[in-house]
């Protein structure tokens, strides 16, 4: 998606940055984010050139495992559906 972005020229290409799932990058020395596995739609709606909303694809969905500089660890799963990847023997708790 964020290749399509800068194509479009909506994102200057210094703040798209290259990564698929599995690969990490580090937006700040010692934050990583990396993308994972995530079940759910992905599209976002743009004018076309006559004005009216289109919808286009915007790639595969992910969910960001984002570990800070003391090591913590979050993951944001964003609106993705339950499935079984994500049983990290601990409880799930979806709000």
């Amino acid at each position: 998606m964020n290749q399509f972005l800068a194509t479009l020229g909506l994102m200057p290409s210094n703040l798209v940055p290259r990564m698929n799932k599995g690969g990490t990058i580090e937006p700040f020395p010692g934050v990583k984010i990396t993308q994972v596995h995530a079940d759910h739609s992905s599209e976002m709606i743009l004018k076309d050139a006559s004005g009216k909303d289109a919808s286009y694809p915007a790639g595969e969905p992910v969910g960001l495992i984002i570990e800070l500089e003391n090591g913590f660890k979050t993951y944001h799963m964003g609106d993705t559906g339950l499935f079984g990847d994500m049983n990290f023997g601990r409880r799930i708790v979806q709000a």
